[in-house]
């Protein structure tokens, strides 16, 4: 049931609110109106912040996390991520499992970072991490590199996601090579012996520039949009282009009504980080419908819509009429 409640109002700056909620499938069947979106969590931010990406190849993966936690370093000439994932081969094809659900320490990071380097660098091309885990490759140009987040492949056939073109033939020789050292390597033998699922694949992706916002979008002014997340992509994108950024558990205490922000994005990755705090995707769910709903009961002038596909779950904008009219305010009662 909807009920409409008229106010009187002076005039009303628009407000905008987005959240997005990687890994979310469409369970929590409470949000009103839901619809499939089915790109990467880490595009789906770019959009959002008004960046211009024409495909997977420009998505700034590395140069992102590697700003989020390198405290400003310039980063090396031609960095692409190098995410250590497990790949799970069937009779037809291969899904992988991506590192947040492989208990990876850092000391076996190290320890196969080094046995990489020491049978595949040549010349100016090596691994390498960062002190949060994340693992880099540098040498080769990845113009080629047209390759989506693991986050997004997984629970999804793999060879729908390699790179398929000429240009990438470099690539599918590195990840096969890859594939041979990591089967040798110490740290997966010592994984095996306890159980553990090894590491026996690199997924490379996120070699593109850090890119610019885009100047014919009105919405591009930066000190009208804040974004609240923890997720590194989403600091690291975020200091780049001079947004500020909030930790997630700002937004609860939030009073959008008051906010001096007009443009409010928020990324919670807690599912893709295998965060233990939430049971299930319904729990997730839950939680950000009550949120939501709770801005709306207090009067923001907003239409909700459910967006599912386990990429971009809300999307709340006010209405963008002459504010002369009166305000509306949805409230939504279960």
């Amino acid at each position: 049931m909807t009920t409409i409640q008229v106010v009187d109002t002076q005039e009303i700056t628009p407000l905008s609110l987005a959240v997005l909620l990687p890994g979310w499938a469409d369970e929590a069947s409470m949000i009103p109106h839901p619809a499939a979106l089915l790109e990467p969590m880490e595009m789906a931010l770019c959009r959002l912040l008004s960046v211009e990406l024409p495909n997977h190849t420009a998505l700034p993966g590395a140069q992102c996390l590697w700003r989020s936690v390198s405290d400003h370093l310039p980063s090396p000439p031609h960095l692409v991520c190098a995410s250590p994932v497990h790949v799970i081969a069937g009779s037809d094809d291969a899904q992988l499992i991506t590192a947040y659900r492989l208990n990876l320490t850092m000391d076996e990071t190290q320890t196969m970072i080094h046995e990489l380097n020491e049978a595949l660098a040549e010349n100016s091309c090596s691994f390498l991490h960062d002190e949060a885990g994340h693992w880099y490759y540098q040498g080769l140009p990845a113009d080629a590199l047209d390759a989506s987040p693991p986050s997004a492949v997984e629970g999804h056939p793999m060879s729908l996601a390699m790179p398929r073109a000429d240009e990438a033939r470099a690539w599918r020789s590195l990840w096969s090579e890859s594939q041979m050292v990591l089967h040798q390597s110490t740290v997966n033998l010592a994984r095996q012996n306890r159980g553990e699922p090894q590491i026996n694949s690199l997924w490379f992706w996120g070699g593109g520039p850090m890119p610019s916002r885009s100047p014919s979008n009105a919405s591009t002014d930066v000190s009208n949009t804040v974004l609240y997340t923890d997720d590194r992509f989403g600091i690291g994108l975020a200091d780049a282009l001079n947004i500020d950024r909030q930790p997630l558990e700002a937004f609860a205490q939030l009073d959008l009504t008051s906010s001096r922000y007009r443009r409010h994005v928020v990324l919670d990755s807690s599912l893709l980080h295998g965060n233990p705090d939430f049971i299930s995707q319904r729990d997730l769910g839950a939680l950000w419908s009550q949120r939501i709903s709770g801005h709306i009961r207090n009067g923001l002038d907003a239409e909700l819509n459910g967006l599912t596909g386990c990429r971009e779950v809300f999307m709340a904008k006010t209405a963008r009429q002459p504010s002369m009219f009166s305000r509306i305010a949805s409230m939504f009662q279960r």
